[in-house]
């Protein structure tokens, strides 16, 4: 055989391996996004006993059984005062191997209500197999942390972004106090609760911290900033 010929054949033994492998992926790839969409669905129409069937049953399992973590999801959605009123979809990243389980990613938006004011929130879906794609089980990025996620799922996160949840309504308030204050976001919020923990201290330090608290019927960090302000000009308290 000449080295012509032999190079032919290499290449097409590369073609065809990865058209096989292709054809392999799609129907997997077809069954994680039809079952992400029926895991979506369940959430917008709030059918959590079967939402909680298509959760990964390993933090079922954490949450006491499939019966708590039903009760404490219902739970959850009531004291939040958030409603799920669409939910769409972005492709799924590439599929990993984590240990004994295949993962992938689904970016999502949801766009919801939080206490009458409608938001749109970014995040994501982690989808989760143990038979080669076959059935696929999920977690909502809502209910995870993303260090979380990135400590739990090294091999994920070293081949997929992992992004940062996000909210339309709370994103549009930030942009407007970068802009009143002419600096950062993160610098207003530190520079906030560096304020918050000198209040705290000089309110410590004069003896009322228990009065205040009694008043208020909550801990002290539990209380605004600008409450605190008034009962420090009441008691006449400085820094």
């Amino acid at each position: 055989m000449n080295a012509i010929i032999k190079k032919k054949l290499i290449v097409l033994g590369v073609v065809l391996t990865f058209c096989v492998s292709f054809s392999l992926a799609a129907p997997v790839m077809e069954k994680l996004f039809w079952q992400a969409n029926e895991y979506t669905e369940a959430m917008v129409n709030n059918k959590i006993h079967y939402l909680m069937k298509l959760t990964n049953p390993d933090i079922v399992k954490e949450m006491g059984g499939l019966l708590k973590a039903t009760i404490a999801y219902k739970y959850s959605m009531r004291s939040s005062s958030i409603k799920f009123n669409n939910i769409q979809m972005d492709q799924p990243s590439i599929i990993v191997s984590e240990k004994h389980e295949d993962i992938a990613l689904i970016p999502i938006q949801i766009l919801s209500t939080i206490d009458s004011i409608e938001t749109i929130l970014g995040t994501y879906l982690l989808a989760f197999s143990w038979d080669g794609g076959e059935n696929w089980y999920f977690i909502d990025g809502l209910t995870i942390d993303r260090d979380e996620v990135i400590k739990r799922y090294p091999i994920l996160a070293s081949n997929v972004n992992i992004p940062k949840l996000t909210n339309s309504y709370v994103d549009q308030i930030f942009r407007e106090i970068e802009e009143a204050e002419n600096k950062p976001i993160d610098q207003v919020i530190n520079e906030a609760y560096e304020e918050s923990q000198r209040v705290i201290w000089a309110i410590e330090k004069s003896g009322k911290k228990d009065l205040i608290v009694k008043r208020e019927g909550k801990e002290i960090n539990r209380i605004s900033i600008v409450r605190l302000k008034e009962y420090m000009n009441e008691f006449n308290i400085k820094y």
